[in-house]
Parts: structure tokens; sequence; C-alpha cells
């Protein structure tokens, strides 16, 4: 970065890195770059698609090797939750997200990457993302997914 070299769009958001790989949303779609890819000045053509039509305002997170992101309308207008598990970036071609549920929204994902705290339907649930079961949290009129924060 010190020599000037672009490593993402000027319009990321939601950007997030594990050391390896920096994610991000731009215009609706969640990419990634290698971080190897500033020694090569390679950044602007080396994004890796990982999923489309994100939900405007809402809320991409990267924990472990889960990446979790709202598609759609967002939460009271028909959002769906996705989950791609990041291991899939040995083979690019194979990074399909995976829906885990509708008429939600997502938020933090867990350290671990196993759960996610989403919002739907009046309440706040904590939703396993290998097989999509929720654990209800709280009532919540639409204002506590984004203080919902896991303890460490």
């Amino acid at each position: 970065l010190q020599t000037g070299r672009e490593l993402l769009p000027a319009s990321a958001v939601d950007v997030q890195t594990d050391g390896t790989w920096v994610y991000f949303v731009d215009a609706a779609t969640v990419q990634a770059v290698p971080l190897s890819c500033v020694d090569t000045a390679s950044c602007p053509t080396s994004a890796v698609r990982l999923g489309d039509s994100v939900a405007p305002q809402s809320l991409m997170d990267v924990s472990g090797t889960t990446l979790v992101y709202t598609a759609g309308g967002g939460y009271g207008g028909g959002g769906e939750i996705r989950a791609l598990d990041l291991t899939c970036l040995a083979n690019p071609a194979t990074c399909t997200p995976r829906p885990l549920l509708s008429n939600a929204a997502s938020g933090a994902v867990a350290p671990n990457g196993a759960y996610v705290v989403v919002e739907g339907g009046g309440t706040l649930n904590s939703l396993r993302v290998a097989d999509g079961q929720l654990s209800y949290l709280s009532d919540s009129n639409g204002g506590l997914l984004a203080k919902a924060r896991w303890s460490s």
C-alpha cells in the first residue's frame, strides 16, 4: 500500500480480512481479493465474486471460514440469509452461497463461524450455519441486530 497500488475499489464497504484474503461488498456484490495481489499490482483483476444481490444497508460478516450476508430486500423486505464456506477459495469456481433463512437479516457471525445472529419476524435468534437451526434470543422491534455481538 505504500507504493500507491490499488487494493480495493473506492466504493468498497464492509471490508474485512482474515490475513490472507480481503472480503468486501461493492455494487451489491460480495467479493474477495488475495492479499498477495498487492505484490504483483494485480488486485483490480484478482477479485473473486462470492455472492450477488446484497441487500442495501445490510451487514456482511466473516469469521473463521464462514461468510454470511443478506440478499434481496433485507429485513422486512423479504431478505434471504446466505452463507459461504470460505474453504472454496482454494478453487474459486466452486464458491456458491447457500441459502439459510428467508424473510430475515443477518448480523454478526460467531468467532468460530458456526452461528450467526439473525433478525426476522419480530425476534432476534441465533442461527446454526450447518443446519439452519434457530435458537430464540429475544423479541426485537428491528433495532437489536446492529447491537448484537458475540462474546469471546
